[in-house]
């Protein structure tokens, strides 16, 4: 007999209320002290349908520490979970809160109108199907895992989503002569049947392959199985675990990537934003309408005093020298076109990273968003008012590029365009921003070098941001469009360090996008996205950066003694930024010996 009763509700795709859910707990459980935790993901319901997931694996990562801080006091709890919810989240959260904390599970009978589990007995026979055979195979790769409860999935849909080149290919379904059907499970020893089985499959996956790189999870199931699968995932030891959505769509793939869970992200499940970074949280959403605001009567001022339609936008930064001359991205919107003027800051937190709502202007905001830019700046709220109006200069933009979140579903299948144009986009922010400062504080910048110096500092500012968003190091594996991002601006830094106060130089550096690259990386795919592993080489050649010089040589810095590259990619696994600007530092002597390291 437990001694308290916690509720979670998972209302994703209808709302769940708690009386509801009350009728399915015995009646003598009932009368004890009750606790109720909500998971909402209704929110992200827009997003999930442009198939954007950015940001919702860490919102649950944090609702899962919650409900681990619920029971953490508490001896003797009994916790019940209920959700109508999109599959990728119910499994996601099932990874995440884990199997170390017993979870009884319900599914809603819709005919039944009710959380109750029709019957006591096991009633259902499952198997497992592709079961692999045979000796330990060392080879890298992915396998895939179905299951097949509620409906059948089709072999095409499965190829469609992520190939047919797979180590292994796995089935839970159900047993001979059964038919999936919706409702088939009917009991809590029915799922624990099927729990058993997923345990099977999955453990049969990581003996036979040890060096697995990724395991794509199709589920076609009740929400008690989805949440049961997450549980059995255990991302902490696993390779990355690619889910999927079922949609059927004309001319799209049945199957679309949702949440990746893996050990970094499990990770963010043991550190729940305390009180202290709530209230720091709502002082920094302050300060975020306030640069909102200096963004705002910026704008206006450009509008009301550049009215023509022949001018570039670069001819609305008077405090900018030599800009008309070298005229960088003339394509590009006048910024007072591209601000509205009744924009403001939502005051409820949103559940992960950002978003803006066109129709009404608002910002809306999630808590760590807010707490991360506030540490990249070591805490400095006049860093973090300056940090706040280069992003915004930059999200604006975007609105220019498309890159909005109705237009830039599946983005990341393009990372070649996308670099370019958050190359612009930063570009034109930190111009921007070196505008807008140096008109209010003209005394402060009435040099060429104190600008230059403005602007590096501004720079470094940005590049410290990057890392506010990354998962407790080390970060052994990064997406290729992510490493190249941190590689061309950490360039571009080091370059901006070295221009001697030239402005035009320093122009000129933001006016052309960097190639710089590394190989000699375990490279693989999932899905569409390309990732390194840092820390495990190509053992058919060695680690290499590659750059093409402003003097259009190409450099190639091999491994060497003089230059480790070990210790470049260790640095990034630990996010230690003074350790990457050594090695930048070192690269660009290598490019000056030939000419190359600065404009001419």
């Amino acid at each position: 007999m437990p001694t308290h009763i916690l509720l979670v509700r998972h209302p994703g795709l209808s709302p769940i209320s708690t009386e509801s859910v009350v009728r399915a707990i015995p009646s003598e459980h009932a009368l004890l002290p009750r606790e109720e935790h909500e998971v909402n993901t209704q929110p992200h319901a827009e997003q999930v349908e442009q198939g954007d997931w950015t940001g919702q694996g860490a919102f649950l990562a944090e609702e899962a520490a919650k409900i681990h801080a619920l029971r953490a006091d508490k001896e003797d709890l009994d916790v019940h979970y209920f959700g109508i919810a999109e599959i990728p989240h119910v499994i996601a959260l099932g990874a995440l809160i884990g199997d170390e904390l017993p979870v009884l599970l319900h599914d809603y009978d819709r005919d039944a109108q009710s959380w109750q589990w029709p019957s006591d007995a096991q009633t259902l026979d499952t198997q497992i199907r592709g079961l692999p055979t045979g000796s330990v195979v060392s080879a890298p790769g992915s396998a895939v895992l179905r299951v097949e409860i509620s409906f059948s999935i089709a072999d095409t849909d499965v190829q469609e989503a992520v190939g047919s080149q797979h180590l292994a290919e796995i089935s839970v379904v159900l047993g001979e002569g059964l038919t999936p059907a919706i409702c088939t499970v009917r009991s809590q020893a029915d799922l624990q049947g099927i729990r058993l089985r997923i345990r099977e499959a999955l453990a049969a996956l990581r003996a036979k392959f040890p060096n697995l790189e990724s395991i794509h999870v199709f589920a076609a199931a009740p929400v008690s199985v989805c949440f049961a699968l997450g549980q059995e995932l255990k991302p902490r030891n696993s390779p990355p675990i690619q889910t999927y959505r079922f949609r059927k769509i004309a001319g799209q793939p049945s199957y679309q990537a949702a949440i990746e869970l893996s050990s970094q992200l499990e990770s963010q499940a043991d550190r729940p934003l305390t009180p202290d970074q709530l209230q720091e949280a709502a002082a920094i959403r302050s300060l975020w309408s306030t640069a909102l605001q200096d963004i705002k009567a910026y704008a206006a001022e450009k509008r009301e005093r550049h009215g023509s339609a022949d001018d570039r936008w670069y001819d609305h930064l008077e405090a900018v020298d030599h800009i008309r001359e070298i005229r960088p991205f003339p394509a590009l919107p006048a910024i007072g076109a591209m601000v509205p003027s009744g924009a403001t800051v939502a005051a409820p937190a949103l559940p992960s990273e950002f978003r803006f709502s066109k129709p009404d202007h608002t910002w809306h905001l999630s808590d760590r968003l807010l707490i991360g830019f506030h540490l990249s700046t070591d805490r400095s709220d006049a860093a973090t008012r300056a940090l706040i109006r280069i992003f915004l200069f930059h999200e604006y933009l975007h609105e220019h590029h498309s890159l909005t979140a109705h237009r830039s579903a599946g983005i990341g299948a393009f990372p070649n365009t996308l670099e370019y144009l958050d190359y612009t986009a930063d570009s034109y922010a930190l111009l921007h921003q070196l505008d807008w400062h140096a008109g209010r504080f003209p005394a402060e910048l009435a040099t060429e070098p104190a600008k230059c110096a403005f602007l590096v500092t501004q720079v470094e500012r940005v590049v410290r941001s990057f890392w506010a968003f990354e998962s407790l190091p080390p970060v052994r594996e990064w997406q290729v469009r992510r490493l190249r991002r941190y590689l061309n601006w950490y360039w571009r830094y080091t370059q901006l360090r070295m221009v001697n106060g030239s402005l035009s130089t320093a122009i000129r550096l933001l006016s052309r996008p960097p190639h710089v690259e590394i190989s000699g990386l375990h490279q693989y795919a999932r899905g569409q996205r390309v990732y390194y592993r840092l820390d495990k080489p190509d053992a058919r050649t060695s680690p290499e950066v590659a750059l093409v010089l402003e003097n259009e040589r190409l450099l190639r810095v091999p491994n060497s003694t003089t230059f480790n590259i070990t210790e470049l990619l260790n640095a990034f696994q630990a996010g230690h930024h003074d350790d990457i600007m050594r090695c930048f530092v070192g690269i660009f002597e290598r490019a000056q010996d030939v000419g190359g390291g600065l404009p001419q």
